[in-house]
């Protein structure tokens, strides 16, 4: 039964409690605007939250947020008719109205009172805020005023148009709270996100100046400071010109997880204009639409590269990928945190019998929800590798699950009950595999378990055995050997005290304890033949995930990784080396706070290292970014360089293939991670 058939049930059944009110009227009932309310709430030294106010509005949206471990959570928002607005542009006619997990009100006769969109409602409550707006809470339905008004005609809608500072935009919205609003057509994508929780688009008014910039790559929102972003003599306005639709607002029946927009990618256009209510979903205010937006297709993302030199056999390319929780669908029994379904777990329910999620469940869960999605996903990603990244010589992943309880026999992995089967990594045999099937090239995937973190995934490798070869490491290696000499000032180091290619390392910090979630990973290969052949070293890393938060971890990963080149530099001084992977954080001189700077790759850039970053700004800016948060192009994902391989660069591309894309059935090949790998070539 869909939410509105639930309602007109509901009314039946409470028909007489209801009709009695409207026969009571409201006498000695004084209702207060909307705006009053939120005047009250932001003026004052002391909110006045839990005072008790009644507030007349037309119910125009029913709104109600879902997700897989908790019950539903349910509200309506009402706007006040023009007869009962206060006529004030710096409060909000409208108002949220919370239901917590009932989805009704009750009436002071004890009736039951569901919003029915175009109902002018007459409600009781007290005064309070929830995620960051203005609600009235502990509602009680008082009358029906009038009933399926026409909300096209009772309220004028406003057209969706922020200003440019955040700050300014933050304050503009909450003008606005509750209210009905219009996006309009010809608004433009600036990213786009899909998953268990709901859909989120967010857009670029049509009238926005950065529409008319002339490269068509450049109309849209870069995280500050980027050339390309809307105003340059700011460090960081944070674009609040951008608009977000969420999907709180469309009808789904009862209990249905967040219902999904139609897939879409950057630079898609909104065919017609959506409507909404504005309403604060995931920490910011969003138009939570009541139909499905229609996108029309504009720029394609994935042609935004320069020429990749796949066929120059002279030239070492190298991509660094994070797949995105690649995990099989199978059990590990060698690990706790490994299952793919709930046998063994109880359902948690509260004191009112509501469901609260499970006990018994493990704490990482990235499963793919069947075998044939991960088929898919291991498909897609293979396509990406031989068709977008054009097969290069080597591969350094990041987010792997790190079994190995299967070996390749006859061209297909037959999985047992042995730990560490054969030294490869199950899913990237399977993707080799299938890259092989696909008519690529013959991969072979190397990585060191010692890496792992706590829910199972690691940074790996995949090279080309007829292009690189994994090179032979003595145990007197001064770095990869059994006896690192690897200067630290005032740490311990932890790591398998044994030679090793690939070989992981860690750090033990006195006040951080273990830096490294995942440890890094270094790998040795050689290009070439004879006397023209050079060795290559990569570091591949994968930072502790949040830029804001977690700072001394990164910055500390970030020293130990230039600490590990340096050693290298001490025994070779015009070493080739790369420290690459997802570093988490943004490139100088970007700041998660900018009023708090922290450099957090400050120890790569002091080890004489070139950010590759720097080099796609300086050749196509445009195309210098891996990652999209809330409809901002920004970096997480680095390559960086010695100057003596930096020497050797010929090209490097963001490839374009994942981060603007939400969803893939639209977009063959596109959106199968939520990062754009990083492709550089070297020539020799």
């Amino acid at each position: 039964m869909t939410y509105k058939k639930a309602n007109a049930a509901l009314t039946a059944v409470c028909a007489i409690p209801l009709a009695a009110m409207l026969l009571a009227g409201c006498a000695g009932l004084g209702t207060e605007s909307a705006g009053y309310i939120h005047h009250r709430m932001e003026s004052g030294t002391t909110p006045p939250a839990g005072e008790a106010v009644s507030v007349r509005g037309i119910v125009h949206q029913v709104l109600v947020f879902s997700s897989k471990s908790t019950p539903s959570y349910y509200g309506f928002v009402i706007q006040n008719p023009a007869d009962a607005a206060d006529r004030d542009p710096s409060t909000s006619d409208g108002l949220y109205v919370d239901m917590h997990t009932n989805g009704f009100l009750r009436t002071s006769s004890g009736g039951i009172y569901r919003p029915h969109v175009g109902d002018d409602v007459l409600l009781k409550g007290v005064m309070g805020t929830s995620a960051g707006q203005t609600v009235l809470q502990q509602a009680e339905f008082r009358k029906l005023m009038r009933s399926r008004l026409n909300i096209d005609s009772e309220l004028k809608a406003f057209v969706a148009n922020p200003p440019d500072d955040a700050g300014e935009a933050e304050i503009y919205w909450r003008r606005h709270e509750g209210m009905r609003c219009k996006v309009p057509a010809g608004a433009v994508v600036s990213g786009a996100h899909r998953d268990s929780m709901g859909s989120m688009v967010y857009l670029i008014h049509p009238s926005h100046p950065l529409l008319r910039r002339e490269n068509n790559y450049a109309r849209r929102a870069f995280r500050d400071p980027h050339p390309l972003d809307d105003r340059e003599e700011i460090f960081d306005n944070q674009n609040g010109y951008l608009i977000g639709l969420g999907p709180l607002g469309l009808d789904r029946a009862d209990g249905d997880p967040m219902p999904l927009f139609p897939e879409t990618c950057t630079f898609e256009v909104l065919k017609e204009p959506v409507m909404g209510a504005v309403a604060r979903f995931m920490g910011q205010y969003m138009v939570q639409v009541d139909s499905l937006p229609v996108f029309e297709v504009g720029t394609d993302p994935s042609a935004n590269r320069s020429d990749a030199d796949a066929g120059d056999e002279s030239v070492l390319r190298i991509a660094t990928f994070n797949v995105e929780n690649l995990y099989d669908h199978r059990d590990d029994p060698f690990d706790d945190r490994d299952y793919f379904d709930r046998k063994d777990a109880l359902p948690i329910l509260d004191a009112d019998g509501k469901f609260q999620g499970y006990s018994g469940l493990k704490l990482y869960d990235y499963v793919p929800a069947s075998k044939d999605a991960y088929k898919a996903r291991l498909s897609g990603l293979a396509g990406q590798i031989i068709e977008d990244l054009q097969a290069p010589d080597i591969l350094m992943l990041q987010e792997v699950e790190d079994q190995d309880i299967g070996a390749v026999e006859e061209g297909k992995l037959v999985v047992g009950d042995i730990n560490n089967r054969d030294g490869k990594l199950d899913v990237l045999q399977e993707l080799a595999l299938e890259i092989s099937r696909l008519g690529g090239p013959a991969y072979e995937p190397v990585s060191d378990r010692a890496a792992a973190d706590d829910r199972g995934i690691i940074t790996a490798f995949l090279y080309r055995p007829d292009r690189v070869a994994l090179a032979e490491i003595s145990e007197d290696h001064p770095v990869m050997g059994v006896m690192p000499c690897v200067p630290s000032a005032g740490r311990t180091m932890t790591y398998c005290g044994r030679a090793g290619n690939p070989k992981a390392f860690n750090l033990l910090h006195d006040i951080l304890g273990v830096v490294h979630e995942r440890g890094p990973q270094m790998a040795a290969f050689d290009f070439g033949a004879g006397e023209q052949a050079r060795r290559i070293y990569l570091l591949n890393n994968h930072f502790k995930s949040q830029p804001q938060n977690y700072v001394p971890e990164r910055q500390n990963q970030a020293q130990f990784s230039a600490d590990l080149v340096r050693a290298l530099r001490k025994d070779d001084k015009k070493v080739l080396a790369a420290v690459g992977g997802d570093l988490n954080t943004f490139p100088r001189p970007d700041e998660p706070d900018p009023m708090l700077p922290t450099d957090q790759l400050g120890g790569l850039y002091a080890a004489d290292m070139v950010n590759l970053y720097d080099e796609m700004l300086r050749t196509r800016p445009e195309n210098a970014y891996s990652y999209v948060f809330k409809g901002q192009a920004q970096t997480l994902d680095h390559l960086f360089v010695t100057e003596s391989l930096h020497k050797k660069l010929k090209h490097v591309n963001a490839v374009h293939i994942n981060s603007d894309f939400a969803g893939s059935e639209k977009y063959p090949r596109r959106g199968q991670s939520d990062h754009d790998p990083i492709l550089a070539g070297f020539q020799f």
